[in-house]
């Protein structure tokens, strides 16, 4: 058994010296951490100083204004159709004999 020749395809080759040159440039590594150590980062405001200017000054009035009409709204609704309900609850109370 012969073993084959050991020339690669031009095409191959060609992929292989590209690779080669396509080799990123060193990096001084020590130079990039002095770098990143000595950037400062600017603070950046959390979700509770979000939520402070979401509700600051004139807006604060308006938005309490909007969940009280909001609240009493559903209250009212949910009371309305247990108002309704009352009527036919008494009917069945009376026409069963009473509260067991």
């Amino acid at each position: 058994m012969k073993d084959p020749e050991s020339k690669p395809e031009p095409a191959w080759a060609a992929r292989v010296a590209r690779a080669r040159n396509d080799v990123a440039p060193p990096v001084d590594v020590e130079a990039l951490l002095r770098a990143v150590r000595t950037a400062t980062v600017a603070p950046r405001p959390g979700w509770l100083v979000e939520l402070a200017s979401l509700f600051a000054g004139s807006r604060a009035v308006p938005a309490c204004l909007a969940a009280t009409l909001l609240l009493g709204g559903v209250a009212s609704w949910e009371a309305w159709s247990l108002w309704q309900a009352l009527p036919w609850a008494e009917m069945i109370v009376e026409t069963t004999g009473g509260v067991p």
